[in-house]
């Protein structure tokens, strides 16, 4: 056992010593630069949108590598490293789409700072949109395909996928998977093909007290009627509480609003009509209108003509509206 270690060691040292001797003594140093740093920066930084010197350095990859060292760079261990070197094979145009493609596992974290705004990645996500625009229409097909069928993928770049998938057959099971694994996005495209088996998934995790805007937005677009009661219990059950979860009862009246041949969605919005203290009467009322503008109904019109709100308000039904979520 002591001599597999000893083996297991050595090995480890020489792919590490041999990686290094592939690159040139620059290319050497400002990767170790690179790898010391905290945040993959963008070209600008700041509030004041300044030149990020950081970015400017890893620039001089894309002039003093070669198209072999920028690709040892990609199985450096910093994952700052690998999406520099990756951003420099992109800004070349050079081939990645066979990099690109089996290396869609890579969940280390990057941490970005563009202009003021910190985001967290997957490195494969950084891959995909650093390349996308420089694969053909056959590849990106192929690399779309990968991601949905993928049942272990939980990249963000899936779920946008599914996001906008149609409710064919073919899809449904990489969907209903992603579903079951607790994707949220992935519940409500399942909603959308409206099988009655897939009403106990819908609901598994359905609580009066938690936050359930991935489950409201599948009710809204499978509004079945065994799920008409979990709503206005949510609805009774959070209405007298002073915090509001804003998203929550954004989606919870969307969701009311696909069932408008029920008094009691009637009589839950004119409750709204009437809701004590002004914030919460605009705000529950703006959502109630945009609500309606989505999804009009006649049922709705005597409601519609009694909501007043003020111009801040208004603004926000329009961007409710506009919202595809």
């Amino acid at each position: 056992m002591h001599s597999r270690k000893i083996i297991l060691l050595f090995t480890l040292l020489a792919t590490c010593f041999f990686a290094n001797a592939q690159l040139s003594e620059e290319v050497s140093r400002i990767t170790d630069s690179l790898s010391r740093a905290t945040l993959f920066h963008y070209e600008h930084i700041g509030i004041e949108h300044r030149t990020s010197e950081l970015w400017q350095y890893a620039r001089r990859l894309d002039t003093i590598t070669s198209t072999s060292e920028l690709r040892t760079l990609l199985e450096h261990e910093k994952s700052i490293v690998r999406c520099y070197a990756f951003q420099s094979l992109c800004n070349r145009s050079e081939e990645v789409y066979d990099f690109l493609i089996t290396h869609l596992n890579d969940y280390d974290r990057l941490n970005t700072l563009h202009y003021d705004l910190l985001n967290t990645y997957f490195v494969s996500d950084f891959y995909i949109s650093e390349s996308r625009e420089l694969l053909t229409t056959q590849q990106k097909e192929e690399l779309d395909s990968t991601l949905i069928f993928d049942p272990n993928c939980y990249l963000s770049w899936k779920t946008a996928l599914i996001r906008q998938l149609p409710t064919d057959d073919r899809y449904y099971q990489a969907v209903r998977t992603a579903a079951e694994k607790g994707d949220g996005t992935a519940l409500t495209t399942l909603a959308k093909f409206q099988r009655q088996e897939d009403k106990e998934l819908i609901l598994s995790g359905y609580s009066i007290d938690e936050n359930n805007y991935m489950i409201l937005r599948a009710i809204r677009e499978f509004p079945d009627p065994e799920f008409y009661p979990y709503l206005t219990k949510k609805f009774r059950g959070k209405w007298s509480n002073r915090r509001y979860s804003f998203s929550e009862w954004r989606i919870l009246y969307q969701a009311l609003a696909q069932y408008p041949d029920e008094p009691e969605t009637i009589e839950l919005f004119k409750k709204t009509l009437k809701a004590r203290g002004n914030f919460k009467r605009q705000t529950f009322c703006s959502y109630m209108k945009a609500a309606i503008l989505k999804y009009p109904n006649p049922q709705f019109e005597p409601i519609m003509a009694k909501i007043k709100l003020d111009e801040v308000y208004e603004r926000k039904v329009s961007e409710i509206v506009d919202d595809y979520r």
